[in-house]
């Protein structure tokens, strides 16, 4: 805000007073200039107010636009209200920096970022961070697991800059990144070869299943005709059975037999049966 009154040329009413006639006597030309200083700085100090009442809202408007006649008067009362919470702010910022922890469950650059964070509101805020102090802390806040390089960094004679230490982090993050991956593979693949196994044995197990017939009292081998469905005869010509099971072979022969002796005794039977009554009489056929 202070930068926009700047801008707009306004922000010397906040530290200049209003000027104003001396007691001593001044020609009348003396007196128009510091009239019109005094015009000048009256309207400055009017458009001032009101650009800071602007940017207030309805609530906070109406508590400030009473409280304040001027521009100076309006910009202390905020600079006193918002200095108590900038340092309620300070406090909770150093809080949060001594109190920040960091974990194993997460890669190590994330909390070293979000601490880096909070270091940059401390300077933010007006408060000076010593660099060395601040990597220190960060060494000392290194999770669990990191033990051994914590020990390592600390033991160092030479000083590490900020940037330094956060690529010592970073390669060292990445080689333990790396060696976690080949056991991480082995297990994959065990996993792999045990399902695998499991596979072909259950494969088996249902290839048997199906295969071998169960001993129950309805099992019948296959038929002839069924080995022979698609064979074709040899006698009858027809596709669905073999010669020794030709229906014809079988069946045909007897039929015909029958017929002709059926044939035969309709045919001589009766002319047998005369022959023997007219002998039966005495009479001679010639």
């Amino acid at each position: 805000m202070e930068f926009f009154l700047r801008q707009l040329k306004l922000a010397y009413v906040l530290t200049q007073p209003c000027p104003t006639i001396p007691i001593k006597e001044f020609s009348s030309d003396q007196v128009k200039t510091i009239n019109g200083q005094i015009d000048k700085w009256n309207d400055d100090d009017y458009f001032c107010r009101n650009h800071i009442l602007s940017e207030m809202t309805d609530s906070f408007y109406d508590q400030y636009s009473k409280k304040s006649k001027t521009a100076t008067e309006l910009w202390n009362t905020l600079k006193s209200v918002y200095q108590a919470e900038e340092s309620s702010t300070k406090k909770f910022l150093v809080s949060n920096y001594m109190d920040f922890k960091m974990t194993d469950d997460r890669p190590v650059s994330v909390p070293v970022r979000e601490l880096q964070l909070i270091a940059n509101d401390i300077c933010a805020v007006g408060m000076v961070l010593d660099e060395n102090f601040h990597i220190g802390a960060i060494v000392a806040k290194l999770p669990p697991t990191w033990k051994e390089y914590r020990n390592k960094l600390k033991h160092k004679k030479e000083d590490l800059a900020l940037d330094q230490l956060m690529q010592h982090l970073h390669i060292e993050e990445e080689t333990r990144n790396r060696e976690k991956e080949p056991a991480k593979e082995t297990i994959v693949k065990a996993h792999v070869v045990v399902d695998k196994d499991e596979k072909k044995n259950s494969r088996r197990h249902n290839q048997n299943k199906f295969l071998k017939p169960k001993n129950s009292k309805g099992f019948k081998p296959l038929s002839s005709n069924a080995k022979a469905k698609n064979k074709e005869c040899y006698n009858c010509h027809k596709i669905g059975h073999v010669v020794k099971d030709c229906y014809q072979l079988k069946h045909g022969s007897d039929k015909k037999k029958n017929r002709k002796e059926f044939d035969y005794f309709d045919t001589f039977a009766p002319v047998a049966d005369y022959m023997t009554f007219v002998t039966s009489l005495g009479v001679t056929c010639k």
